[in-house]
């Protein structure tokens, strides 16, 4: 989802330089813009965007809690990396239905902005070009 997002949103990007002048079309783009980077920061943060992992600036949000937690409970992941004589905690398996739940919400959330306002944006940009 995030890649699909990434790349959508360049593609505004690139498309807002060729078409200065109409008004329209550029306050449609920036609108489906902010949705699509609404739903983006719902997995993953402004500092993960920039592609920088020398800092952590701000609490990880799904990707990485998942990736994290994938290290801890799945099939290890250097410091974090458990045996087989002991499972998965309690609070490791709080996490991953919390995480879990969060990711159905983001799920519906991409449903609805790909099923609903991307179709929206692009006959409102036919029409206006």
């Amino acid at each position: 989802m995030t890649n699909q997002l990434e790349w959508m949103r360049r593609q505004i990007e690139d498309q807002h330089k060729t078409v200065q002048g109409k008004a329209e079309l550029l306050k449609a783009m920036d609108t489906i813009d902010k949705k699509m980077k609404a739903v983006e920061l719902n997995l993953v943060t402004e500092s993960e965007m920039l592609s920088d992992d020398k800092y952590f600036p701000e609490q990880d949000k799904l990707y990485l809690t998942l990736i994290w937690l994938n290290g801890e409970i799945g099939g290890g992941g250097g410091d974090v990396a458990g045996t087989g004589d002991y499972g998965a905690t309690e609070t490791d398996t709080s996490l991953v239905l919390e995480q879990e739940r969060q990711l159905q919400s983001v799920q519906a959330e991409y449903k609805s902005l790909m099923d609903k306002d991307i179709p929206a944006y692009n006959q409102a940009v036919t029409a206006v070009e």
